[in-house]
């Protein structure tokens, strides 16, 4: 089953600030990496307003996403930009 992807990052080339994937049978992951001490003014007014969860830690993001993807083992993997 194909996957949808969807990244935001602090800014061109910025640290990775949230994650979702959609895959074809609904399935659904999403998470909020903790905000930079840096983060861009346009990140800031046009980003972090809609980001609708609690940050987590990055290791708690890896192993949830981690354990998303062996149970339900995605095919493709469709992006709408190339760095995501």
């Amino acid at each position: 089953m194909a996957v949808y992807l969807d990244c935001e990052f602090n800014s061109f080339k910025g640290r990775l600030i949230s994650m979702a994937l959609v895959l074809t049978d609904g399935a659904e992951f999403y998470a909020v990496l903790p905000l930079p001490a840096d983060v861009h003014p346009w990140v800031q007014e046009h980003v972090v307003p809609y980001l609708v969860k609690e940050p987590e830690e990055e290791a708690t993001f890896r192993a949830r996403l981690r354990m998303f993807l062996l149970k339900h083992q995605p095919g493709p993997i469709y992006a709408d930009w190339p760095e995501d």
